[in-house]
């Protein structure tokens, strides 16, 4: 028997994994009409917090709902997703990133390849959007496309990452930098990190472009294994996105757009600016 502690963050969890597995189609159910109607009837409602809570209607019950979530999540354990979160909830329409948004990406580099993960953040509401991704072997092909998108960008590096020591991961960004990138190092805690996006996804402050197919079918596929470990296979745009988050703060505008804004100038406390 598996111990379940119902919170509204597990509870959370758990029913977001159940309605992926519906989803996916990797769960089936009886025609139970007790079962099928809890099902139709459940609601989510928004907190002010903008994280969500499940729950039946006032006057109703989830009994067998949490009974079928719970059952899941145990039976589910050997192959646990890491971000339980329908594709709907995270996907939007794309649109032109105003200018002012500050910009970034997240770099991952392995011995067999980059990933790259561009976000633009709104200064407003604090959502982030991952607008585009980039895979590629080559290291001078990759800079060059890198570039193109804005050579006035930061990407975000961990020069530790995958068991790297400082001296070589340093060594490996001056490479980088030789091409004309402009890399910060970026820490990139795996757990505190994950808990970072996650959060970010529950209260809808990170949202997708449709276009990031590939980011997409790995977020779909990211999980951990039975002795609770992350599964390390094609997960490196994941990895990007968790540096990018990491180092969200660093994130910043166009100079150069900037400084072809002329400056407003200030007529009075009746006129205004102008």
């Amino acid at each position: 028997m598996l111990p379940f502690t119902t919170t509204n963050a597990s509870k959370t969890q758990a029913v977001e994994a159940l309605v992926l597995a519906f989803e996916r189609g990797d769960i089936s159910i009886l025609n139970d009409p007790v079962l099928v109607g809890e099902l139709v009837a459940y609601q989510a409602e928004k907190l002010p917090s903008n994280l969500l809570r499940y729950g039946a209607p006032s006057g109703q019950h989830d009994d067998t709902v949490m009974a079928l979530a719970m059952a899941w999540s145990a039976v589910s354990v050997q192959h646990r997703l890491i971000f339980p979160i329908p594709d709907a909830r995270i996907i939007v329409p794309e649109f032109k990133i105003p200018d002012h948004w500050p910009r970034a990406y997240g770099l991952d580099i392995r011995w067999n390849g980059v990933a790259l993960i561009w976000g633009a953040r709104d200064p407003q509401s604090d959502v982030l959007y991952l607008i585009s991704e980039h895979a590629e072997a080559d290291a001078a092909i990759h800079a060059a496309a890198i570039r193109s998108r804005g050579d006035w960008m930061l990407g975000l590096f961990d020069p530790t990452a995958h068991g790297r020591d400082q001296a070589d991961g340093r060594r490996l960004m001056q490479v980088y930098r030789k091409l004309g990138l402009r890399l910060q190092i970026t820490p990139n805690p795996i757990e505190s990190g994950i808990l970072d996006v996650w959060q970010r996804m529950q209260s809808g402050r990170l949202k997708v472009f449709p276009s990031l197919s590939k980011y997409l079918e790995q977020r779909r596929l990211y999980r951990r294994d039975e002795r609770d470990q992350i599964v390390q296979d094609q997960d490196n745009l994941q990895d990007a996105t968790r540096c990018l988050v990491n180092g969200i703060s660093r994130m910043h505008t166009n100079p150069v757009q900037h400084a072809l804004t002329p400056p407003r100038n200030y007529y009075g406390s009746m006129a205004g600016f102008r």
